[in-house]
């Protein structure tokens, strides 16, 4: 329910959990032959994220391929299903370091990871 408060719309938590609140962006990745769908992951899918990131620096153990994490996390088909899992992350890694810079900004920018955030995950 959608209650109004002066000029303002308060949500009730009905509202909140039936919100579409998927963002997606096509990006053009020439590299690969064609476009891709990014999408916003959920709060909990960017909390497993950044546990993974603080987890490594804590052991002292670099987390590599950060960007193909992300892109993992990100690229989904046309009904919004992912395209990989996390065990694909290390072939995706390999992949051109042009087009996954492409996908990687986007990703940042659709997540509003500020730039802080983003070099905080990529120095630890």
């Amino acid at each position: 329910m959608r209650k109004k408060l002066g000029n303002k719309t308060l949500l009730d938590r009905a509202a909140i959990l039936s919100a579409t609140d998927a963002v997606y962006e096509t990006v053009s990745v020439p590299e690969w032959g064609g476009d891709v769908r990014v999408r916003a992951i959920s709060a909990a899918a960017r909390d497993d994220l950044e546990q993974a990131v603080f987890s490594a620096a804590q052991t002292k153990q670099p987390l590599r391929n950060f960007r193909a994490r992300l892109a993992a996390l990100c690229l989904v088909d046309d009904l919004g299903a992912p395209l990989f899992t996390p065990d694909d992350v290390e072939v995706l890694g390999n992949k051109s370091a042009a087009a996954m810079e492409r996908v990687y900004r986007v990703a940042v920018r659709l997540n509003a990871m500020s730039a802080q955030d983003v070099e905080a995950l990529e120095k630890n």
